[in-house]
């Protein structure tokens, strides 16, 4: 799922688990060519984390907020604060670290 500011408190900052959120845009080959992977992890970890996406340059101020200025970028949130990030195109190992990590 695609976030915006509209919904991004909600999914993102008022949850109470681990959320990935992969900031990305459309016309990024990078990010074009690691969104399959992005989807398989999200499917494949679903039940111990959630996963969405934040276009920049549809939500440039979510952007600025988070200090992206690579994309894409993944900021990993736990009870609703920045716990880490990376940049560039993670394999799903990297993800389940992370939530093993923040689960111990």
């Amino acid at each position: 799922m695609v976030l915006t500011r509209d919904n991004f408190q909600q999914y993102v900052l008022d949850s109470n688990g681990i959320v990935f959120v992969e900031f990305f845009a459309s016309w990024c080959p990078h990010c074009q060519a690691f969104a399959p992977e992005y989807q398989q992890i999200s499917e494949d970890l679903s039940g111990e984390a959630a996963f969405y996406q934040v276009e920049i340059d549809q939500s440039p101020g979510l952007a600025n907020e988070y200090g992206i200025e690579a994309i894409p970028t993944i900021k990993v949130f736990d009870e609703g604060q920045v716990v880490t990030s990376f940049v560039g195109a993670q394999p799903q190992s990297v993800f389940q670290k992370v939530i093993n990590d923040l689960n111990q």
